[in-house]
């Protein structure tokens, strides 16, 4: 319970920072988790390069607010990096993935990432709805 209740916490606290919303309310469990391995990663705090497995949790959450620009709390890393943030239709996302190729290894395994993500999720709404229909 408390760990659950920590990541909630964190998962708002986060979308309040970056989208400026601040009522959203997600469910307790992750619905993917995603393992990946990353071979000469720079880790910062060690300032060298390691090997490490990275594993990435995805929860589901809604709300009824809009994006609020005046209420984001962005990272100056994030302000100088042009950084933006929309709603779309996940078609739109796939689509937009799908077509923006490139030779960057990393891109590649974060577009990988979000294609699995897109599928997963759209067969978990499948489950939830084909649960509630019962």
């Amino acid at each position: 319970e408390g760990e659950e209740e920590r990541v909630t916490e964190t998962l708002k606290r986060e979308v309040l920072e970056e989208a400026g919303i601040e009522e959203v309310e997600f469910e307790e469990e992750p619905f993917l988790k995603i393992e990946s391995y990353d071979k000469d990663y720079y880790d910062r705090q060690l300032k060298k390069n390691i090997s490490r497995l990275t594993e990435t949790f995805f929860y589901f959450g809604k709300t009824k607010e809009q994006i609020n620009l005046d209420k984001q709390s962005l990272t100056e890393s994030e302000k100088n990096g042009n950084f933006s943030i929309s709603f779309e239709n996940l078609s739109v996302i796939q689509y937009l993935v799908e077509n923006n190729k490139t030779d960057n290894e990393k891109k590649e395994n974060f577009d990988r990432e979000i294609l699995t993500l897109l599928k997963e999720f759209t067969n978990y709404r499948k489950e939830k709805d084909q649960d509630l229909r019962r």
